[in-house]
């Protein structure tokens, strides 16, 4: 492989193991990467709206952070079928017409629930951490209704409070 041979004779830049804190899997080859990406974009779509509360909505769009995300992964993420995956829901669930930085949050938990249920049972699931839906009912009763339906209202406070920039816990690895 022409890529690997050019790292080997350089440096290693995209195949370096990396040891993750909050996304380490089961093995080596899952969970890692992608759930890194999923929980950086909760945390900007988050963060989005809690600045765009914080300051004059005219000088912000509700939907840039949704929209550096389908860049992103439409451009350069690894997984091809993947990121088709991605556009093709973006585009199904009507990514670029949303009017209000909540329902970018909101957008984008229902879309990684769709991943979820697409994915469970697939060989890159790591059986340590199984697919569901997010979140579990042990992390948040209140998410879910008595009938099993979702509490839209209480999910986003869920991950408001989960992904805002206060909830973030640093290790002494990565606060120095």
């Amino acid at each position: 492989n022409l890529v690997l041979a050019q790292e080997q004779e350089i440096s290693p830049v995209f195949t370096e193991k990396k040891e993750w804190i909050g996304c380490a899997g089961s093995a080596p080859h899952l969970r890692g990467y992608t759930c890194g990406v999923w929980t950086m974009f909760h945390t900007l779509t988050v963060n989005h709206a809690a600045a765009f509360e914080d300051e004059d909505a005219a000088t912000r769009s509700v939907d840039m952070v949704l929209k550096a995300m389908h860049g992103y992964i439409k451009n350069f993420f690894g997984c091809t079928d993947c990121s088709e995956h991605f556009v093709q829901m973006a585009d199904n669930r009507k990514m670029f017409y949303i009017e209000t930085v909540d329902e970018s949050v909101l957008w984008l938990w229902r879309a990684h629930n769709e991943v979820n249920k697409r994915l469970a049972g697939d060989a890159t699931e790591d059986p340590k951490h199984p697919k569901i839906a997010y979140p579990a009912q042990m992390h948040c009763s209140a998410c879910r209704k008595g009938d099993g339906t979702w509490n839209e209202i209480e999910v986003l406070n869920y991950l408001k409070r989960k992904y805002s920039y206060s909830g973030i816990v640093y290790s002494d690895e990565t606060s120095s």
